[in-house]
């Protein structure tokens, strides 16, 4: 075949890496000859991935396949966690003990697309550049290409937890009662779109159409379709949750126990301190 009619292929591939940093911390300690025993135990962790071909299109993020022909920027995918529990039991008597326990969890991630290119780069002009440097994605019917519109987002969650616990033993009934008490903190940034996005198929030929192929109308610049997000993106969201409960396991005969109980939750509703959400009040509807 004539050399400009010869197909020629590219093939590229660039390792990925991942990188875990982890550790447990346990403390136990007995106080007063056995009556108060303190527990501690720490979770650390920090990983992350580097997916140098990670950039999938916006419907790669739902589960469609990627296409070998894309050209996926990279993504990096930091992740931290932390894990700690706090745990006192007291013992009043040989029928009535105490059980406190406190609990902090930390989980923080984030999508980050890796600009290898810029807007300044390839002197796009986007009334958002100031917050989203990355190119558009540019989807073709053949390839594609860029960063993926649904990237450099993230979210830190925080929660506290408090329980507590009595039990009291009075031969025959058993009873537990106690309390929990949850507060949520959920701070996100989730930019939808802010890289924007540019969609460019064959199309017919006139009058119904240019008659140019995907590639044709991506270098004149003549999209189908085109999408891009900008504004408030960031939430603050509190959360306060409650429990009470009260128990009874109550032995009748030696082979037979009944368990009743009781217990109560309020699930608080959700306050934005950024008052980016908004809450229905229906005696104002």
């Amino acid at each position: 075949l004539p050399l400009y009619e010869q197909e020629s292929r590219l093939t590229v591939s660039h390792p990925g890496t991942f990188q875990d940093d982890q550790f447990t911390v346990t403390w136990d300690k007995p106080f007063r000859a056995g009556q108060d025993t303190l527990r501690v135990a720490f979770f650390f962790q920090n990983f992350h991935s580097d997916l140098p071909f990670g950039a999938g299109a916006l419907g790669s993020q739902f589960g469609a396949a990627i296409s070998p022909t894309d050209l996926d920027f990279p993504v990096f995918l930091p992740v931290h966690d932390r894990f700690l529990t706090v745990s006192e039991q007291h013992t009043f008597s040989a029928t009535l003990v105490n059980d406190f326990r406190f609990g902090y969890v930390r989980t923080a991630n984030d999508t980050d697309n890796v600009p290898l290119v810029s807007t300044s780069d390839l002197g796009i002009n986007r009334p958002n550049t100031n917050v989203d440097t990355n190119i558009f994605r540019f989807e073709l019917a053949s390839f594609q290409l860029g960063p993926t519109p649904a990237a450099n987002v993230g979210s830190k969650q925080d929660n506290f937890t408090f329980v507590d616990t009595l039990a009291w033993n009075l031969g025959k009934h058993l009873l537990r009662f106690g309390g929990e008490a949850n507060r949520i903190f959920l701070d996100k940034n989730y930019p939808q779109l802010f890289n924007g996005l540019a969609v460019f198929v064959p199309l017919p030929p006139p009058p119904n159409g240019d008659g140019l192929s995907d590639f044709q109308n991506l270098l004149i610049g003549q999209p189908v379709v085109t999408g891009s997000g900008s504004g408030v993106s960031t939430h603050a969201y509190r959360i306060n949750n409650f429990a009470l409960f009260l128990q009874d396991d109550y032995k009748i005969r030696k082979n037979l126990t009944l368990n009743l109980g009781m217990r109560w939750d309020l699930a608080g509703a959700v306050s934005d301190e950024d008052n980016h959400i908004a809450n229905l009040v229906p005696s104002l509807a």
